[in-house]
């Protein structure tokens, strides 16, 4: 018996020269200062490492650990993700360094308040936990804070971390709260909230950059009390009478977002989102129901819109509702409402804010509170 050879293949009709099996290998680029190293379970992670040369200059940035993810380090082609960013900052310094002028709008300055809301919006504690919706407020509240001027005439962005005390937290609240217009207590109380949560979590990440004495200023923090209005709730009549006004109007879209906000407890955000379509109303698998995708968890509920005897619980929303599957051209393809553009004051679409105008020409009621934002 002729023992069989390792190496390629003598098979008839092999290529020659062609192993039968092996390995591919694929290069990647490394970003500036990315290092590679094996780690004790078998897998390679990426590491951020200044060198020796640039710390002797005066470089405090710290070496950081990227993950065992290349796209998460080093992004599509090693020109993006968190390698970009962080020699994006590297090259701030630099520039600083040499003197030479630094652009307008170009990335804030290594351990300034400014640097720490740009990195916090960059941890998943951010992009994760803070949901769209709420985004553009926590958007504003930073801006608020970065823009605020103290009595050195410089914005408080431009300050170092650890240089605000629990001193010098309480001075940014009272400018905050003092506003042009008279008391913000409210804003105050979201400055201090996002702070201390930004504050928190950078100062897991960047210890270095954070006073050792008072690492978070806005822990027990002292706010001023404030008598909370309270928020009108809204009736059967107001719903439905703003219903049948949009829909007197030949607008039953708006009119479908109010009964089901109003019937099912429902967002309208939600609504407008797609969560609930019109062939989620009684629809062929469930034709005595209505699906309800609930938008966190992605779990569906069949809500029954009748008993067993065929009595309707809800015959004022359906009779609305009918209105609109009725005006749909193509249900299949619809939602309750069809995308439509926005404003920046108002997250709602434009159908509504045109039926609370006509309606207020009219004599038909406004929009109900569970229309507005």
């Amino acid at each position: 018996m002729v023992a069989r050879r390792s190496g390629p293949s003598h098979r008839p009709g092999a290529r020659a020269g062609r192993p039968r099996r092996g390995f591919v290998t694929l290069e990647r680029r490394l970003p500036r200062f990315v290092e590679v190293r094996r780690l004790a379970h078998g897998s390679v992670g990426f590491y951020f490492r200044i060198p020796t040369y640039y710390r002797k200059l005066g470089c405090e940035m710290a070496n950081e650990p990227l993950g065992t993810s290349y796209e998460a380090a080093c992004g599509d082609g090693g020109k993006a993700g968190r390698a970009a960013a962080l020699n994006a900052l590297f090259d701030e310094w630099n520039d600083r360094r040499k003197g030479e002028p630094i652009e307008q709008g170009k990335i804030a300055r290594y351990g300034t308040i400014d640097w720490l809301f740009r990195q916090y919006k960059t941890e998943k504690a951010y992009t994760e936990k803070v949901s769209p919706r709420s985004r553009p407020d926590y958007e504003r509240i930073m801006q608020m804070i970065c823009d605020t001027v103290g009595k050195s005439g410089h914005r408080i962005s431009e300050r170092q971390i650890r240089d605000v005390t629990p001193r010098a937290a309480d001075k940014i609240y009272d400018k905050i709260i003092n506003g042009p217009n008279g008391l913000r207590l409210r804003q105050g109380e979201k400055v201090v909230g996002l702070c201390r949560k930004a504050w928190r979590i950078m100062r897991r990440l960047h210890p270095d950059l954070f006073d050792k004495k008072h690492p978070n200023p806005w822990e027990d923090f002292t706010l001023k009390s404030r008598t909370k209005r309270k928020k009108h709730a809204v009736t059967r009549e107001e719903v439905y009478k703003f219903a049948w006004g949009c829909i007197k109007q030949g607008r039953p879209e708006p009119a479908a977002v109010a009964v089901i906000c109003f019937e099912w407890l429902q967002r309208p955000e939600n609504v407008l989102a797609g969560y609930i379509r019109w062939t989620d109303y009684r629809g062929r698998d469930a034709p005595s129901a209505i699906r309800i995708t609930h938008h966190k968890t992605g779990a569906v509920v069949l809500h029954p819109l009748e008993d067993a005897d065929g009595t309707h619980f809800y015959a004022d929303a359906e009779a609305v509702l009918r209105e609109g599957t009725a005006a749909a051209a193509s249900p299949s393809s619809c939602t309750m409402l069809a995308p439509r553009p926005r404003t920046a004051k108002r997250n709602q679409p434009r159908s509504i804010r045109q039926a609370r105008w006509r309606n207020s020409s009219s004599g038909c009621a406004k929009p109900p509170s569970c229309l507005r934002h």
